[in-house]
């Protein structure tokens, strides 16, 4: 296991506890690198997108923005490129944390996330909402206590969580992953996942022309068969609730 598959690794059982301990230990290390992304994540994204348009200019600029955004490591000549750009965040690390700096699967982990983010982010710029979703004015819509729930989370995690309603209100369902994906295994509604930094994941469900936003919160070194199992029982019954 690495630091590339921690996001969506799914582990069961306790017979395997090497296994387990690598997983807390990773798991532990990815929450402190998410922090500290959030400090640098905006400053080294611009640096990237820079990059990405000078390396890539051209009609198929979209295309490889697109490829970046699902699989950073095809792009392995751009990532030996933009390595530079990632120095002042691994400093950062290093500073915080010599032992986790010191780690080559880390670097590659950071470089991945932020090639990844930064090619999103330049996607979205270039590719106006089609008509289709402007017409479907799409609404978002947050359940009132998951609201006072958000207003106890840090000031930056609520700052990217403003940015990403006005996202799904300006895109609607032209979303996808890794920003929204949907959960595994739910009944009754349909609950799709909105990914925010610092390991905050939020539980929203699609009803007409809304995006009604149930619950969220931390993961916490929580393995994903137990956050999101929670979370899935709190948002239906809060989406089930609110619709009698």
């Amino acid at each position: 296991m690495t630091h590339d598959e921690l996001e969506d690794v799914q582990l069961r059982g306790s017979e395997n506890d090497d296994l387990w301990k690598k997983y807390r230990t990773l798991k532990q290390d990815s929450d402190q690198i998410a922090t500290l992304w959030q400090a640098w994540s905006a400053e080294t994204r611009q640096a990237l997108q820079k990059r990405m348009r000078r390396s890539f200019d051209g009609p198929n600029y979209p295309a490889r923005l697109e490829s970046l955004a699902a699989d950073p490591g095809r792009g392995k000549g751009f990532l030996s490129l933009a390595k530079a750009d990632l120095e002042p965040f691994i400093d950062a690390i290093r500073k915080d944390n010599r032992r986790l700096a010191s780690i080559p699967e880390c670097a590659t982990f950071c470089l991945k996330k932020a090639v990844r983010e930064a090619a999103a982010a330049e996607l979205s710029q270039l590719q106006p909402p089609n008509a289709q979703a402007t017409a479907h004015s799409w609404k978002v819509k947050l359940h009132g206590r998951f609201l006072l729930e958000t207003e106890k989370w840090p000031p930056d995690v609520r700052d990217e969580f403003r940015e990403k309603c006005d996202l799904l209100e300006e895109r609607g369902s032209q979303l996808n992953s890794p920003l929204v994906k949907p959960v595994a295994g739910t009944s009754g509604p349909r609950l799709t996942r909105l990914r925010l930094g610092g390991g905050y994941r939020i539980i929203f469900a699609r009803d007409g022309k809304n995006f009604f936003l149930l619950a969220g919160g931390k993961k916490r070194g929580l393995s994903d068969d137990r956050f999101y199992q929670g979370m899935k029982e709190t948002a239906t019954s809060r989406y089930r609730g609110s619709s009698k």
